[in-house]
């Protein structure tokens, strides 16, 4: 091939290589410089979104104080070397009956009353002269205000001078000082070997006087 023909060729096939090169160049659009980050002071504050404001509103927080109006519960747990204890005096300071259980639960009602629901309870009456009575049951609650206690779910009681009683429910009148026994009565004496029954027994701690009736 004549020499014009090669220089042809050769300035015809550079052409083709920058158009090659340039042209992606030229189609690729201009990238955007990126704006300078904005400051604390130059940026605008965003709005707080509505939970956070309710969050430190005070109106919505509610009081960790409970009021007197609300009721109020307690829990004591007791263990078997040491049982929660629960002692009523009289206005003498005189110990009328004394309390040992696994669990006590307090609550004070919105009237300012409270209750005291004793688990396997061990309570023991005490008579002026000195003289107790024994006994257990499932459940026991006690109340406050007139300071009297139930006994249910099946009680057995024994008194100091070794009589055996049994009965569905006992209750202890701390005003009057009497113990009231209903449903399947059995006194027994064991000095004795007597037994009475009936559906309503009624006494006082020391058993000097005791009423049963409705006999079985």
């Amino acid at each position: 091939m004549p020499k014009a023909g090669r220089f042809r060729c050769a300035f015809a096939l550079a052409v083709l290589l920058v158009t090659a090169l340039l042209v992606p160049v030229l189609l690729i659009p201009a990238c955007a410089p990126k704006p300078p980050p904005q400051t604390a002071a130059s940026s605008p504050a965003a709005p707080a979104p509505a939970s956070a404001a309710a969050a430190v509103s005070p109106s919505a927080t509610p009081s960790a104080v409970p009021t007197d109006e609300e009721p109020v519960r307690a829990i004591s747990r007791g263990t078997k070397r040491e049982p929660a204890r629960y002692i009523v005096r009289n206005p003498h300071g005189q110990i009328m009956y004394d309390v040992l259980s696994s669990t006590v639960v307090y609550d004070r009602a919105t009237d300012g009353t409270a209750v005291a629901t004793f688990t396997t309870p061990h309570i023991t009456f005490e008579a002026a002269d000195g003289r107790t009575v024994i006994a257990d049951s499932p459940k026991a609650v006690a109340h406050d205000r007139d300071k009297s206690v139930v006994m249910i779910g099946g009680v057995h009681a024994k008194t100091s001078d070794n009589k055996i009683l049994t009965c569905t429910t006992l209750t202890y009148d701390e005003p009057h000082a009497q113990i009231q026994c209903v449903g399947s009565v059995v006194l027994t004496d064991t000095k004795t070997n007597q037994t009475a029954t009936g559906e309503t027994l009624l006494t006082d701690p020391g058993f000097e006087h005791v009423t049963l009736s409705g006999s079985r």
